[in-house]
């Protein structure tokens, strides 16, 4: 969302969303020397190339979120209400 790579854990949603998109390096959770040692790595060709990666990235906004939670929320409520 602030268009800067992520060192991001090979679990999880972030996983799925670098693995689609790009945009970050994917590194195993349980080795913290391998996340320090893919930091120093990381060098100023590779960085553009991930931030080109974002750019390409449909983002979508923040209120158009809200409204899919709302929508969400409201349906869910509506089913509470209903038992």
């Amino acid at each position: 969302m602030c268009g800067l790579p992520a060192l991001v854990a090979e679990i999880g949603t972030l996983r799925e969303r670098v693995l689609r998109s790009g945009g970050g390096w994917l590194l195993d959770y349980s080795d913290p020397r391998a996340w320090y040692e893919a930091m120093l790595a990381i060098d100023v060709d590779d960085w553009y190339r991930k931030r080109a990666e974002i750019d390409a990235m449909q983002l979508r906004s923040v209120e158009d979120m809200a409204s899919d939670y709302t929508r969400i929320y409201r349906r869910l409520l509506s089913t509470v209400s209903a038992a």
